[in-house]
């Protein structure tokens, strides 16, 4: 995306199809209604992998799985962990997933502001000193329901990384409501498995992550582009 880098991957996630408890995991699709998160993938690049359905995009996981127990529509393609650890928050219980969808896997990033490359650099460094059991935790928390502690693992920072932590001390970062990503509980305070890892990188780097909510993908990408944010998870 222009105006944006991104950081290493922090987690791989496959897309399932989600569907009414009595459907058939047939794969046959032709002719029905599939919802797709607005953002989370392209309309043509679902169009391609389901040609002869009609692709109907959604704003919120919410709203499509209100579509989807309405028989609004016949099916919803979402990423697994964000559709398991919704259904634990809301109960669905006539939906299930039925199996992996058409799509390919895909890896989760943060974006950051193209002229906050040193921003990027000390997330790429945060990231890639987790290991495999402390990513299993973070993971885990959302995924599972397990509460496992996150340690307070520091990383040796360069001088230059020092200097730009001391001048830029807080980071805004754009946040849409995402369960179990990045949402806002009952006390309005940030919870979700990426707000996990932003906490994980502050107790490493010194630095503080601050939330600006948006309302919808393309308000995020203007404020990054804007400036009025530095970085948003995605």
């Amino acid at each position: 995306i222009e105006g944006l880098l991104f950081s290493n991957e922090y987690m791989t996630d496959r897309s399932v199809m989600v569907g009414k408890e009595a459907a058939a995991p047939d794969g046959n699709w032709a002719g029905k209604k599939i919802g797709f998160l607005d953002g989370e993938v392209d309309a043509h690049v679902a169009d391609a992998f389901y040609p002869d359905s009609e692709i109907i995009l959604t704003p919120t996981l919410h709203s499509a799985l209100e579509a989807l127990n309405e028989g609004d529509i016949d099916a919803l393609v979402a990423h697994e962990i964000i559709v398991r650890g919704f259904k634990t928050l809301r109960s669905y219980s006539s939906l299930r997933v039925l199996g992996q969808s058409a799509l390919p896997e895909s890896g989760f990033a943060f974006a950051v502001h193209r002229g906050d490359s040193q921003l990027q650099a000390l997330i790429d460094r945060a990231l890639n000193s987790l290991d495999d059991e402390m990513g299993h935790v973070i993971l885990s928390r959302w995924h599972a329901g397990h509460l496992g502690a996150i340690g307070q693992q520091h990383i040796q920072l360069l001088p230059r990384e020092h200097a730009w932590i001391k001048q830029n001390p807080v980071v805004m970062v754009a946040s849409q409501q995402y369960p179990p990503y990045v949402f806002k509980n009952g006390e309005q305070r940030w919870e979700g498995l990426n707000a996990d890892i932003l906490a994980r990188i502050s107790h490493m780097t010194g630095l503080q992550f601050v939330h600006q909510e948006s309302a919808s993908t393309a308000q995020t990408l203007e404020m990054l582009k804007s400036g009025k944010a530095q970085m948003n998870t995605t």
